[in-house]
């Protein structure tokens, strides 16, 4: 029995095949042992789902399920899943904020002492503040107020072009 076979036996079941498909369907039934018998088993289950959908449950039916899913072999998390669990934790944004910032500070804070001779693109050149702006060792910190619940963070190396915009979930807490 085909796919398509089994899909026209279940939207006759429904009653949801046009007439004249339904007429040409039940021919093949009287044709087709195998699709006969498809056919009585989907009845058969059909009737009996709407019985059992009619019985009452226990009042230990929840328990009694749950019981059953405790003393089952439970599948062990994947690492996606791991790592999403540890990121919902609060301890995870300052963790992976502190990160952010050691990783800018390691890539993008230039020293005036590492001059090896390289110069700058003209662009970069051109559009780069003053170095008497800030201090080589600060790190701009800018905050942006919206009306969303998402706080935005833009952190930014001294003389750098490059930003890390950091976006976390707004908390009661947060407002000030």
């Amino acid at each position: 029995m085909s796919r398509d076979e089994l899909e026209g036996l279940m939207l006759m079941l429904d009653g949801a095949l046009e007439p004249a498909d339904e007429a040409m369907l039940r021919a093949r039934l009287v044709d087709d042992p195998a699709l006969a018998e498809q056919w009585r088993a989907l009845q058969l289950m059909q009737s009996e789902l709407k019985i059992g959908l009619q019985a009452e449950l226990s009042p230990d039916f929840t328990a009694g399920v749950m019981k059953k899913v405790r003393q089952s072999q439970q599948v062990s998390p994947g690492l996606m899943h791991q790592l999403l669990n540890f990121l919902s934790r609060p301890i995870a944004i300052p963790i992976a904020a502190s990160a952010a910032f050691a990783l800018m500070w390691a890539v993008g804070m230039p020293k005036p002492s590492d001059n090896i001779g390289l110069q700058a693109p003209s662009v970069a050149a051109e559009t780069s503040p003053a170095k008497n702006d800030f201090a080589f060792s600060e790190t701009e910190i800018e905050s942006i107020d919206n009306p969303t619940n998402i706080n935005v963070l833009v952190l930014a190396a001294p003389g750098s072009r490059n930003r890390v915009i950091w976006l976390s979930q707004r908390n009661i807490s947060d407002e000030g």
